[in-house]
């Protein structure tokens, strides 16, 4: 095991980017809506992206409802005007979207380690369906609908604390975002590993104790066969 980890006992986890593909099933399920059709679906995407961040920082709301607003600013950015039942299939698509290939397998070694648990700004009926696509058990799944709160505010990461009833430096933190999760566990004083799934730079200040490609590259660093 790398010494670096020592006394780590609960690997907490972000779920949409880190475990279950969220590009690819943003990608998929826009591409699949007939009033987005001619639109620049990367622009409808980074547009989306955009105002998902700006309608979290506000006061509290159902993250299907996140969706289905973010969709229609977006859209409406290139002259479109998706349907009130595209609006909803967009949101209700998420809790079918796929896991990366590895994620199972290596979350299944990791688990014979490691306490597991998600931290995730999801609704927790959303989070379930994926976390049963996933075929591992995690002992705590902490919900943005739970706490009425978002990510990078401080609330799962505390709550998480409370639940599985460890300190902070008995935890590393697994994400893809830098925005979401590595920020916030960093503020914190958690340690954090940072999945490169994406392009997206760090936020100026972070230095993650851990810089992996994927899950299995996880493994290999904690030393988990």
């Amino acid at each position: 095991m790398n010494a670096r980890f020592d006394g780590v006992e609960v690997l907490t986890f972000d779920c949409y980017g880190t475990l279950i593909d969220w590009d690819g099933g943003v990608r998929d399920a826009l591409a699949s809506l007939p009033s987005l059709q001619g639109c620049d679906l990367d622009r409808v995407v980074a547009d989306r992206g955009a105002v998902d961040r700006r309608l979290t920082k506000r006061g509290y709301m159902s993250y299907d409802q996140v969706l289905r607003e973010s969709l229609r600013e977006a859209a409406e950015q290139q002259n479109a005007g998706v349907t009130n039942e595209e609006a909803r299939e967009f949101s209700l698509s998420m809790s079918r979207w796929k896991p990366f290939p590895e994620a199972p397998a290596a979350l299944a070694r990791l688990a014979a380690r490691y306490r597991l648990a998600i931290l995730s700004n999801v609704r927790t009926a959303v989070l379930e369906r994926s976390v049963e696509a996933l075929g591992v058990e995690f002992e705590e799944l902490v919900t943005a609908e739970e706490l009425h709160s978002y990510k990078p505010r401080h609330d799962h990461f505390e709550e998480a604390l409370r639940r599985l009833r460890v300190a902070k430096e008995q935890v590393l933190h697994v994400a893809c975002s830098p925005y979401h999760d590595l920020a916030p566990a960093e503020e914190l004083g958690w340690r954090d590993a940072w999945v490169k799934r994406t392009a997206d730079p760090l936020c100026a200040g972070l230095s993650p104790a851990l810089v992996v490609k994927d899950l299995d590259e996880l493994c290999a660093e904690l030393g988990v066969d």
